[in-house]
């Protein structure tokens, strides 16, 4: 199927992009009309369809859509004879666009009601989404049951424009320029393993024996870490040589290495507060004497700098810190190690 010309000569191409090259301003107030008439065609991947939500002709539709390329100075639609197809440029700025008007929506229906309620997009590293958010998370969704909270995971940094994000939580340095950002937990970390693997292995205090066992590693601890980034800052904490050929298995996880330890897998780098209950049940131990290791990462609540925080951010992060507080006192009874 053969796609239609966006613009029909060299010349006219020539003259287009030198003109956008020539604007100094992007976008302005005269292109939201042209927008608005871009949103409903790229939902329904028809000009015909978004004229008739519009009461508009389709060819009205299509001279909006043609100036609005024209404006912006790219191209939002592949046109063909009986169809057309958002472009990547068009995907992306759709992608916005919804965004952005789900956000506006949310904010006038805030505005409208004078109450806590709306959507609230939490972004979280998968370990401590599902070891420790999600276990307290009901307690939350009690107290204000009219917030609809939305968890998405990953371990990329998240775009908080794109994907419109309110909150992140990330395990981290604490390094964010250009975002809010406060410190939820500090964390420890200690080798585990179940009790069969290291009396299999001669583990019990016998930290030396690591060379002969399989060692299982986050390889996406935090960004840019190394593979086995962890365990170096445990070892050289220790004074302990990290064999250089041992066995391993990596993960993209800190919960899949300590499950994987629970299936008798080796000896993984637990977080305190992610496997806390499972050294508890007994589930996992620590084969050796030392204490846990508190590092320089911790876990960090970071958000957009805005003038106004919306209501249902602000019991939130009031209730996450709470919640961070109250971790945070009972894993305070183990004796620490700093590392320098």
């Amino acid at each position: 199927m053969r796609e239609a010309s966006f613009l029909s000569s060299k010349q006219e191409q020539d003259s287009f992009y030198q003109q956008y090259l020539n604007q100094k301003t992007i976008l302005n107030d005269q292109h939201l009309i042209n927008l608005q008439t871009f949103i409903y065609a790229a939902n329904s991947l028809s000009f015909q369809l978004a004229a008739d939500q519009l009461c508009l002709s389709p060819s009205a539709v299509s001279h909006r859509i043609n100036k609005l390329e024209k404006q912006l100075g790219f191209q939002l639609f592949h046109r063909f004879t009986r169809k057309i197809k958002l472009t990547t440029e068009g995907e992306r700025l759709y992608g916005v666009l919804k965004n952005s008007f789900s956000k506006i929506n949310s904010e006038i229906h805030d505005i409208r009601s004078c109450e806590l309620s709306g959507s609230l997009n939490v972004f979280s590293h998968p370990s401590v989404a599902e070891n420790w958010l999600l276990p307290r998370l009901a307690d939350f969704v009690s107290r204000y049951p009219s917030i609809q909270i939305n968890i998405r995971m990953g371990n990329e940094q998240a775009s908080f424009q794109e994907q419109a994000i309110d909150l992140a939580i990330y395990y981290s340095n604490g390094y964010f320029p250009g975002f809010n950002s406060e410190c939820l937990m500090e964390e420890q970390i200690l080798p585990v393993c179940t009790k069969a693997y290291a009396e299999q292995n001669k583990l019990i205090n016998q930290p030396e024996s690591l060379g002969n066992c399989t060692l299982l590693h986050d390889a996406k601890a935090w960004h840019y870490s190394a593979v086995d980034a962890e365990w170096h800052v445990w070892c050289k904490q220790m004074k302990i040589d990290l064999p250089q050929h041992h066995a391993m298995i990596t993960f993209d996880s800190s919960r899949s290495s300590a499950c994987a330890a629970i299936y008798g897998m080796g000896v993984a780098i637990g977080r305190l507060h992610l496997v806390r209950k499972w050294l508890d049940t007994g589930m996992l131990i620590s084969p050796f004497k030392f204490a846990p290791l508190r590092t320089s990462f911790n876990y960090y609540l970071v958000w957009p700098r805005l003038q106004y925080i919306p209501p249902r951010l602000e019991v939130f992060l009031a209730w996450i810190k709470q919640q961070g507080e109250m971790s945070q006192q009972a894993d305070y009874q183990f004796p620490l190690l700093s590392a320098q």
